[in-house]
């Protein structure tokens, strides 16, 4: 007899929705925004990992085990990433998108401010971080720049906050930026310090995000294709308001903005998914 969550206990959309709703509930977390497939796969997961084989004896499962909505939750968010995980993005970003930012503020006030929307273990603001240390170094201007760096998981924001990696975080690192680690314990290295000091994490829940303003560049990368598509336009277009004006949004490789998101974006690089924020939508 097959006793497989995903050929059997799928099967029953009354209770499937029943669990989605119970889990908003208890957790404030709208699974409804995720797209179905993806959403079901991932309780697969979980449902497999527990022995449960419906959606009615996983809600029975969630009453008598509460901390299983956080081991959940974890699965929900995949966190696959590396230091500069899709290398032509970076380039576009030092290349292109800096120094036209740097350009735009000579006669303003010099500061600097990126958000990196979902950003898992810290890998994506710490590359970040360490492109602004090696371009503003070398630039007569005193600058001030700041990385903020966002995600849902506390797990994965605390170990970002360490600041402690293993060698395959580190596998795609260029060279050049090896200056930045030194060597802890169990063959990991530690991101050095004033690349920390420019990165300040924060816990934020795509679902209501908190407002934001005045920012220069947007990273948001390989985090909406789990998004159904109402909760991709709305996200873009908090991007949208929290960007200044011709700031930039820079998207995963796999991702482009079309139908109604490409009004309120402008081509820069598609081949490093670079966009910038229209002057009106």
């Amino acid at each position: 007899m097959n006793t497989s969550p995903v050929a059997q206990g799928f099967d029953d959309e009354r209770d499937f929705v029943e669990l989605v709703e119970k889990i908003f509930r208890k957790r404030g977390v709208n699974c409804g925004q995720y797209k179905i497939n993806y959403l079901k796969r991932r309780l697969a997961v979980r449902m497999r990992m527990n022995s449960v084989t419906s959606y009615r004896e996983y809600i029975r499962y969630l009453d008598e085990n509460p901390g299983e909505y956080e081991k959940f939750m974890d699965t929900l968010t995949i966190n696959v990433t590396q230091f500069f995980r899709d290398i032509l993005t970076y380039q576009g970003f030092r290349e292109t998108v800096l120094p036209r930012v740097m350009t735009a503020k000579r006669r303003g006030i010099k500061a600097i401010k990126i958000w990196s929307a979902g950003c898992a273990t810290g890998e994506e603001p710490y590359s970040i971080a360490m492109i602004l240390i090696e371009i503003l170094a070398k630039d007569p201007d005193r600058w001030n720049a700041q990385v903020l760096a966002s995600d849902i998981d506390k797990v994965v924001l605390a170990k970002a906050e360490a600041g402690i990696f293993g060698q395959e975080s580190l596998s795609k690192l260029p060279e050049e930026y090896l200056k930045y680690f030194r060597p802890s314990a169990d063959e990991k290295y530690e991101i050095a310090d004033e690349v920390k000091r420019l990165v300040k994490f924060y816990e934020e829940n795509f679902m209501n995000p908190r407002p934001l303003s005045g920012l220069d560049v947007v990273f948001c990368r390989n985090v909406m294709i789990y998004f159904s598509r109402e909760l991709q336009y709305k996200l873009y277009e908090h991007f949208w308001r929290a960007l200044s004006d011709k700031g930039y949004l820079i998207v995963g490789n796999t991702e482009v903005l079309i139908g109604e998101t490409s009004k309120l974006f402008q081509p820069v690089d598609i081949k490093s998914r670079i966009y910038q924020k229209s002057s009106s939508r």
